[in-house]
Formats: C-alpha cells, sequence, structure tokens
C-alpha cells in the first residue's frame, strides 16, 4: 500500500515557475514521482492508433493512487493535466480502478498528419506524419521528435537533488497501433509481427520517432491477378484454335490431294498412246506421199495371219 508523502515540498526549488505549461510539467513531475518512490501507486500509456486512411484514435490515460493527492482544498495534480487535454480537444473521462482513480483523455482525428494542439503528449504527433497513396499501396511515415527536454532539471541548483535524482530513472512509454507491419522503425520493441510499436520515452531529452509502413491495395491486386489470368486464357484459347485450325486445313489438303493422282496417271498414259498414233499415222501418209511400197514383210505376215 502507498504512503502518503508531501511531494509538494521535493520540488520547492522549482516554484518560482510560473505559467500554465510549467503547471502542467509540475503535475507530471509529481505524478512521475510516485512511480519511482511508490511502486504501483501510477500506471500511464500514451497511445495512437493509425487506421488505414490516415485517420486514427490518439489517447493516453493516468492512475493514481488516492493516498498521492491532496485532500480537501489541496492541491491536485490531475487538474492541470485534465485541463490541459481539454483545451487540446479531447474528451476527458474520470476512471477508477482497482482503488484506484485517474481520467482517460481520448480523441477521434478525421487525420493524424493534421492533428495539431496544445497537449503536452500528443499535441505534436501530426507534424511529422505523411500518408503517400497510390494505385497498388498505401505508404505511412512517421519522423517525429517528442520534446520532453522540459522534465530536465538536472544541474538545476534550485531544485531539490531528489528530484533530479528521481527523473534519471523516470521511463515514459509511447504505443503506436498500425494497419499494417511496419518495414522500418526505430521502436524500442515490437509485437503483433510489427503492427504494434512501443517506444521508451526519456524525460529531459528529445525522443526521435521514426517508422515507415507499407499497405498493399488488395483489391487493386486481386484486379489485376484476374485481368493478368483471363489475359493469359485469352491468348491459350487463340493459339488452341489456331492450332486446331490448321490441322483440321492439312487434313482437308491431304483429302483433296489422294484422288487426283490416278487420274493424272491415266491422262499421262492417253497422252502417250495419243502421241504415238499421231506418230504412226505421219509415218504412213510419208511413205504414201513418197511413194514407198509396202513392205513384203508385211503382206506375207497378213496372208499368214489370213
Amino acid at each position: 500500500m502507498c504512503s502518503r508523502i508531501n511531494l509538494l515540498q521535493i520540488i520547492k526549488g522549482g516554484e518560482s515557475v510560473r505559467g500554465t505549461k510549467h503547471r502542467v510539467l509540475q503535475a507530471i513531475i509529481l505524478i512521475v514521482l510516485c512511480t519511482v518512490f511508490l511502486v504501483g501507486c501510477v500506471q500511464s500509456d500514451i497511445h495512437v492508433k493509425v487506421n488505414p486512411d490516415g485517420s486514427g484514435d490518439l489517447g493516453y490515460s493516468i492512475l493514481v493512487n488516492p493516498s498521492l493527492l491532496g485532500g480537501d482544498g489541496g492541491y491536485n495534480p490531475l487538474d492541470d493535466l485534465k485541463a490541459n487535454a481539454e483545451q487540446s480537444g479531447f474528451t476527458v473521462t474520470s476512471l477508477e480502478q482497482d482503488g484506484m482513480i485517474g481520467f482517460q483523455a481520448s480523441k477521434q482525428v478525421k487525420s493524424i498528419a493534421k492533428e495539431s494542439s496544445s497537449d503536452l503528449f500528443l499535441g505534436k504527433i501530426g507534424e511529422g506524419f505523411t500518408q503517400k497513396s497510390s494505385y497498388l499501396k498505401n505508404t505511412y511515415t512517421l519522423n517525429t521528435a517528442i520534446d520532453l527536454s522540459d522534465l530536465s532539471f538536472t544541474g538545476n541548483d534550485k531544485v531539490n537533488p531528489l528530484l533530479q535524482a528521481a527523473l534519471k530513472q523516470v521511463k515514459l512509454t509511447l504505443t503506436v497501433d498500425l494497419p499494417v507491419s511496419a518495414a522500418k522503425h526505430n521502436a524500442t520493441t515490437i509485437a503483433k509481427n510489427g503492427k504494434e510499436l512501443t517506444w521508451v520515452l526519456q524525460p529531459g531529452q528529445v525522443n526521435q520517432i521514426n517508422i515507415v509502413a507499407e499497405q498493399y491495395n488488395t483489391t487493386t491486386i486481386s484486379l489485376l491477378g484476374v485481368a493478368g489470368l483471363l489475359v493469359i486464357g485469352g491468348i491459350s484459347v487463340a493459339i488452341s484454335q489456331i492450332k486446331k485450325q490448321t490441322i483440321a486445313m492439312t487434313a482437308t489438303e491431304q483429302a483433296t490431294t489422294a484422288p487426283e493422282t490416278p487420274a493424272v496417271e491415266a491422262s499421262t498414259a492417253e497422252q502417250v498412246g495419243e502421241t504415238t498414233n499421231v506418230e504412226a499415222n505421219a509415218e504412213t501418209v510419208a511413205e504414201v506421199a513418197v511413194g514407198v511400197e509396202p513392205n513384203p514383210s508385211d503382206d506375207s505376215t497378213e496372208n499368214k495371219q489370213g
């Protein structure tokens, strides 16, 4: 169980700081100190969900053990954090869980790339976010920085040394959920096959966040695949038809040529016979014309036959 301590005295040296922003930082420091000295007294998480169309859900929750907060009329660090979230367009709802109290800030945005507010945690998340859409794929890129340098009090003599030592041990986390696995990133840990990326943010410095993710358009790819299959199928059918026509034409030519061969041979024989008869008749006519007597051997042969 958490014991109650006067955390305001720890940062007494920083009371000279004025302004809403520094009051918010002071509230964060108070809550962060709980995580250092009182394990289990504070739960917090910063979360960004990116949708396929570039819209998203932004949010964070903070739960604190009631014993750490000021009593009636005392300073409550959660009040400044709530006010800052509401001014940045977040919807703030009270939370009470496992004996702890706090709030949840959530915000739906149509375009993460256009998100810009004064929220300390997620106000600048849209500055480095871009989405490029093409016929085949969507590319999501996040190159941004979460500046927590204002949480650095190291080397400041006005700040209690206990606070300085505590801040060196603090770790804040940012979780980003993507619609697809990240191709490139500098996350501390990954989960869900690269779709969930988590960074451990260091107070007192600028934390770089880099993500590149690509989502291919499955509908377009499917249509291209179907079109490719149709083209291949059409080519196959055309080749098959050409082969069938070629085979049919060859068979027809062979069937037409086969019966014509005997007729050609018979015609040739008739022509040879006619040529022989013509030559014989020509010889007879020539003999009669010159007065050549018939060959006796021919007559004797005819007499014998008679």
